[in-house]
């Protein structure tokens, strides 16, 4: 699971704050130096997050769940209506 997690985590963070931002903070030593001095050497997901976002999210885990509740609020304003075998679902409720 480590390896998956790092690799969806990696891509998120891609999506929401950008490839030098977002995936080169996440997947390098961007902030090894700052680990090393202020974090005894520990180069965590919590420290990455704080730093990308600037501090407006402390651990993943909350970035993750603001970052699913844009998600679900996009899914449900801007659904476009589509037909699946015969079932017309017009909006996010209908999906699901």
């Amino acid at each position: 699971p480590g390896s998956l997690s790092f690799k969806h985590n990696a891509f998120r963070m891609w999506g929401y704050y950008g490839y030098e931002n977002g995936f080169i903070s996440y997947v390098s030593n961007k902030y090894k130096a700052e680990a090393d001095k202020n974090n005894h050497g520990l180069l965590s997901d919590k420290l990455i997050i704080n730093k990308v976002s600037k501090g407006n999210f402390n651990t993943l885990e909350e970035w993750k769940r603001h970052w699913y509740g844009e998600v679900l609020a996009k899914a449900k304003k801007g659904f476009e209506a589509i037909d699946i075998d015969g079932v017309h679902i017009s909006n996010y409720d209908e999906l699901r």
